[in-house]
């Protein structure tokens, strides 16, 4: 376990930028948990952009998933209304290539649908008013 604290918006997407450079695409899934405003966003664009991706990298709340080019495809998944296996079938969660890469927010609500091998980070806020975060990463 490896627990980073996070002062700003940008250094929670300077993590993810690290993050994303050291995994690349042998991480197939990043399973991404924490409540509203807790940074998992902020921390996807940093993730993105380590694979390349340069567009806007937005919410996928109404959407349920967005899907980026980069060196690999990303899928940025939001879980937040997925409360049943129909629910997250109907997503197109099962149906990536073997390159893909999926990072999903809300994942307490499919965590037990979770294939072996999944990195889990964990999002903790722990000043509102300063913007500081704990981001606590599993493997």
């Amino acid at each position: 376990m490896l627990e980073i604290e996070s002062n700003s918006p940008a250094q929670t997407e300077y993590i993810g930028y690290g993050i994303g450079k050291k995994l690349l695409s042998n991480q197939k899934i990043i399973a991404l948990y924490g409540g509203l405003a807790a940074g998992k966003t902020t921390f996807v664009k940093g993730l993105a952009r380590a694979f390349d991706f340069l567009s806007d990298v937005t919410s996928p709340t109404f959407t349920l998933v967005n899907e980026y080019d980069g060196k690999v495809k990303l899928y940025h998944y939001d879980m937040y209304r997925v409360k049943s296996w129909e629910d997250l079938v109907s997503t197109g969660f099962f149906d990536l290539d073997s390159e893909d890469v999926a990072i999903v927010e809300w994942s307490e609500n499919i965590d037990r649908y979770f294939p072996d091998g999944v990195l889990k980070i964990k999002f903790k806020i722990i000043d509102v008013k300063k913007n500081k975060r704990m981001i606590i990463i599993n493997n």
